[in-house]
């Protein structure tokens, strides 16, 4: 009887001893998942950052190239290079702006060029300055009316029109 119970005191030892091993890797592995994780995220982070850089350089750039062609042909202001100075400004790509996106900041940004154009380009109408949107007259309306108390709400200056604001 004392055999049998020695076999099963060492059985009973041998199957605590492997299941303390198996917690230990378990436990090690969950830290090491663990980590992955936080890399991952960190990693996420740092695309999305870089994301946004690209956004902005991209939009920068494309304003320079404008304003680069517009001083070798010796012409005046354009919509198209406030557009571009807008989404530099913002760090918006000009294409983006033009879509048909509704997020937040792309929409800030283009009421806000909308707004930068009829101020600086006072000779185009609301329909030309659509044209140059992609929209109809009646958004440009909206934009030129919504821009400016929009603008004063989140800390943006706006210089007056210089014709009422809807024309």
């Amino acid at each position: 009887m004392f055999a049998v119970s020695a076999s099963r005191a060492t059985s009973s030892h041998g199957i605590a001893d492997r299941m303390s091993r198996l917690e230990t890797a378990i436990d090690r592995k969950s830290l090491e998942l663990q980590q992955a994780n936080e890399r991952a995220t960190n990693l996420e982070a740092e695309v999305s950052r870089l994301r946004g850089d690209n956004d902005r350089l991209l939009a920068e750039n494309e304003a320079l190239q404008i304003a680069i062609n517009e001083m070798k042909n010796g012409s005046q202001i354009t919509a198209r290079s406030v557009m571009a100075e807008i989404s530099a400004l913002r760090g918006i790509p000009l294409k983006t702006i033009l879509s048909t996106s509704r997020k937040r900041a792309v929409l800030l940004a283009r009421h806000e060029a909308i707004y930068e154009v009829a101020r600086r380009c006072p000779w185009m109408s609301t329909p030309e300055i659509g044209k140059v949107f992609g929209r109809d007259h009646t958004t440009i309306i909206h934009a030129l009316t919504y821009w400016p108390d929009k603008a004063s709400r989140i800390g943006i200056s706006v210089l007056p029109l210089g014709r009422e604001e809807g024309e």
